[in-house]
């Protein structure tokens, strides 16, 4: 649990990074910027929140009895990151704006993505598979792609985080476990959101 708390906090942290950088750089006229800065926002916007409350309620867990009590820290942060997940727009919101504005709209967004993840090449499956479900999306009926808004959501961000990843891979011995740790339940992670693409694909059948 506790390398997974600090998988989180270090690809939470690059992800923000990333995206204000993108944003910089889209604002001075890079092109590529400019199409990937949509599909970094919606990411940055949800899994910061979800990830965070996650992570204050693993952290719970792992001071266990003492750490719901109110006279510890953690019980505190449980409470007030949960509201994270509604300041930004709603889980939902964000799940269909990433799937009919961002990525079926047009495709700069994914190309731009895709591209940038050829800097890390140990993440190709799984951004090969968040392109094949990008793909399988634009021939599926308008129900079934706000059905499936949800999972691709969450298919972008374990893609983008096993970029992250793998670029972060290399400072210490003790993230590149957490950072393995993170990359090794990638594939299950991803294949949780490819059942709720196919069942909402059947939906609409």
């Amino acid at each position: 649990m506790l390398l997974t708390l600090d998988a989180r906090a270090m690809l939470l942290a690059a992800l923000v990074l990333e995206t204000a950088t993108v944003l910089d750089m889209a604002k001075e006229g890079d092109e590529s910027a400019a199409a990937l800065a949509p599909f970094l926002l919606p990411l940055a916007k949800t899994f910061g929140g979800e990830m965070g409350q996650e992570s204050a309620s693993d952290t719970i867990q792992v001071l266990g009895g003492a750490g719901y009590t109110r006279e510890w820290p953690a019980e505190r942060y449980f409470r007030d990151v949960r509201i994270t997940t509604i300041y930004e727009g709603t889980t939902g919101m964000q799940a269909q704006d990433l799937v009919l504005r961002r990525l079926l709209k047009d495709d700069a967004a994914l190309t731009a993505f895709l591209d940038r993840a050829k800097t890390a090449p140990g993440s190709t499956d799984l951004t090969g598979r968040f392109a094949a479900m990008v793909t399988r999306l634009r021939e599926a009926a308008p129900e079934a792609r706000l059905y499936a808004a949800d999972a691709v959501l969450r298919a972008a961000w374990v893609a983008q985080s096993a970029v992250l990843a793998e670029r972060l891979k290399g400072i210490s011995t003790e993230s590149d476990r957490a950072l393995d740790l993170w990359l090794a339940q990638g594939s299950a992670r991803m294949a949780m959101a490819e059942s709720g693409v196919d069942w909402a694909l059947t939906q609409s059948a």
